[in-house]
């Protein structure tokens, strides 16, 4: 079972966000991971109740991206 990690980011840091997911896509292809983000929540869903569904405490990790600010 592929490990899950929903990546958390400011939306000025989705650039960061991108180069990430390009860091990962060798391990999404190997099944070694999935991972998502609030793009992949359904519009007009309820984006808490979404997260809480799709998270599993023992297969879950929740890396923070924060771009430098001035």
């Amino acid at each position: 079972m592929p490990f899950s990690v929903f990546i958390s980011y400011s939306h000025h840091d989705r650039e960061l966000r991108k180069e990430l997911e390009k860091h990962l896509s060798n391990l999404r292809r190997q099944n070694v991971i999935t991972s998502w983000y609030d793009g992949d929540i359904s519009p007009g869903s309820e984006w808490k109740s979404q997260i809480m569904t799709r998270q599993n405490p023992r297969n879950s990790s929740y890396p923070t991206l924060a771009g430098k600010r001035c």
